[in-house]
């Protein structure tokens, strides 16, 4: 019986999240490719300058939803470096960590809960995470400072 719901749930995924993520995908190498990036790091700017980060984070931020699995590399992509030390201060790479750990799910995991919980609670579970990864981050800019000394 456990099995059985575990396939049943198993498949599901496969079949609803799988084409999102392939999509996703698509939609994030021709966004970079056709220099989509700088409209997205626009329109986020406000939310990157209140977490403390540098405006060209806020393609990671955004196609993070698509595949919050590759942040960090979108990360280094973002810097252009893998060097994010050199780029971003401790405070930074301790801001960005904690928002994107706390914001949004993936996309996958929307339309999972889409499946299980409806349209209505995820939209509230969305904001909510969204809202309580913001406080986090904010909070982590204006206390650690305090500890690290800068």
């Amino acid at each position: 019986m456990l099995a059985r719901k575990v396939w049943l749930r198993l498949r599901e995924f496969v079949v609803l999240s799988w084409p999102l993520l392939i999509a996703g995908s698509l939609v994030l190498g021709l966004g970079s490719y056709w220099r989509f990036d700088h409209y997205a790091n626009v329109a986020i700017s406000t939310l990157t300058l209140i977490l403390g980060l540098p405006a060209l984070l806020g393609t990671t931020l955004v196609f993070g939803v698509l595949r919050k699995e590759l942040a960090l590399i979108m990360l280094a992509q973002a810097l252009g470096t893998t060097s994010v030390a050199t780029v971003l201060s401790a405070t930074q790479i301790v801001v960005f960590t904690i928002f994107i750990t706390f914001y949004i799910p993936c996309l996958a995991t929307l339309v999972a809960l889409v499946k299980e919980i409806g349209k209505k609670m995820t939209a509230m579970a969305a904001t909510y995470t969204f809202v309580l990864a913001t406080i986090m981050g904010v909070s982590a800019r204006l206390i650690l400072p305090l500890f690290l000394g800068r």
